[in-house]
């Protein structure tokens, strides 16, 4: 990277950091009871991921894999 693209980017990152700064010192709004539950979003992440992989695993089964000879044409092949 060249010198002016990283003071550009350090900029741009020390901006971001200090909005971010500015925004955790804001009082939440509307916390829920979940919120309050330790791990919660620890295990909701977790679940969140394997439901995301056995629906994917299961839409990858049934719609978007075709059989093993799909290709094939009358079943023989010439070589």
């Amino acid at each position: 990277m060249k010198t002016r693209q990283l003071i550009v980017l350090a900029i741009a990152l020390a901006l971001a950091v200090g909005v971010e700064r500015l925004s955790l010192g804001t009082a939440p709004h509307g916390a829920s009871w979940w919120a309050h539950v330790p791990g919660f979003f620890a295990l909701f992440g977790f679940l969140v991921c394997l439901a995301l992989a056995f629906l994917s695993k299961a839409l990858g089964k049934h719609w978007l894999q075709r059989g093993e000879r799909y290709y094939q044409r009358g079943g023989t092949r010439d070589e």
